[in-house]
């Protein structure tokens, strides 16, 4: 779990016009925490890890059922907001937005991840054609890691800001960070990164986070979703979630349009507010 990422490196390939429209408002590919929302997952081998030779392996189930235990929690959370996300899984290559491949790089260097992602969305995913099957330009990508428990690097989520030559948002996670398994609060973290959530565990002075908003969060939102994904008794669990969703995340995932700490610690708006 570590700041967003956003790689400001600029390919001389041409922006897909899957997402033009969208890319004017600094959105990128997974526009609104509501309606029909895919999620293409890739399964990927590296030089350090694999998935096996099986489509989905055992240790793939897991992986599988934590993301459906992160989906059915965000999308619970989004009903007390009157919004209604239907995520679109497809884990078995049934529904055409399920992909398994090897990239011949370290995938947890996040220096060059993203290059090697792009590249491959850019030659082997339909766009057009999961847009059309499925009725919906709401669309974000997972790829999944088989990291060892030695892996120290976290799991985290690529949003588009405007700067990329790619409006895709990425999320990657790993299987182990540290010598533990990556959980459902984790994967649900993620995904709301890259509607437009923000870190609320550490003072980022580019985003206008100040130390004193950090503070007061791990006073009064000490189990939000965006500050732990740890339960505060029992640390990782993966049978559930039992985080908080705040009003902070709230806004600025475009559930609210207005947030009184927002105001009060002058924070940047929200991605989903018009331009000014």
């Amino acid at each position: 779990m570590i700041p967003r990422f956003a790689l400001a490196l600029v390919f001389s390939a041409i922006i897909p016009c899957v997402f033009a429209a969208d890319i004017a408002a600094h959105k990128g590919s997974a526009q609104f925490l509501d309606g029909k929302i895919v999620c293409v997952s890739i399964f990927a081998d590296d030089e350090s890890s694999s998935w096996g030779k099986a489509r989905v392996s055992p240790y793939a189930k897991k992986t599988v059922d934590y993301m459906k235990i992160a989906t059915k929690w965000i999308s619970k959370k989004a009903r007390k907001f009157e919004r209604k996300p239907e995520f679109v899984h497809d884990f078995f290559g049934n529904g055409g937005i399920f992909y398994r491949t090897k990239f011949d790089c370290d995938m947890t260097d996040n220096a060059i991840a993203s290059k090697f992602v792009w590249r491959y969305i850019e030659r082997a995913i339909d766009l057009g054609w999961i847009r059309k099957t499925y009725g919906t330009d709401n669309i974000f990508f997972v790829v999944f890691l088989n990291t060892g428990k030695k892996n120290r690097v976290h799991s985290r989520a690529q949003c588009y800001c405007g700067k990329s030559a790619y409006p895709y948002e990425i999320v990657y996670i790993n299987r182990y960070v540290d010598g533990i398994e990556t959980s459902p609060a984790a994967y649900a973290h993620e995904i709301l990164h890259v509607f437009g959530a923000e870190d609320l565990y550490c003072a980022d002075s580019l985003n206008n986070f100040p130390s004193e908003f950090v503070a007061y969060c791990a006073e009064t939102y000490p189990n939000d979703i965006m500050f732990t994904i740890n339960d505060k008794f029992r640390g990782s669990i993966y049978d559930k979630i039992t985080n908080d969703f705040s009003d902070i995340d709230a806004y600025y995932v475009g559930f609210l349009s207005e947030c009184a700490e927002v105001t009060r610690f002058s924070l940047h708006p929200s991605e989903h507010l018009p331009p000014n």
